[in-house]
């Protein structure tokens, strides 16, 4: 057998299995809006700059890079942070 023939064949098969194992999925979530304030930097927990459309997120549920997505708008998950994780944010604001 040809040794291009077979590495082209393994190449579409692993082409076609990893969308067979990706998947849309749906879970309920409470969401905490944050914005910087007045002379706060505007970068996330990794150093990368924020942007509109981006969101934070407990990575252990919502992998980093998914699309959030609200009933009027879709966000990307870039950020993360203890505030965010263990809820501190939203126990602040009384949304336990």
């Amino acid at each position: 057998m040809d040794t291009k023939f077979l590495l082209t064949t393994l190449g579409f098969a692993f082409l076609f299995a990893a969308s067979a194992f990706a998947r849309e999925e749906s879970l309920l979530a409470r969401i905490t809006v944050y914005w910087p304030g007045e002379g706060q930097l505007r970068a996330c927990s990794n150093g990368a700059r924020l942007r509109a459309g981006h969101c934070a997120v407990d990575p252990k549920r919502i992998p980093y890079g998914s699309h959030v997505v609200f009933p009027d708008a879709t966000c990307i998950a870039v950020d993360s942070g203890p505030a965010v994780v263990n809820r501190k944010a939203a126990r602040m604001t009384g949304r336990t």
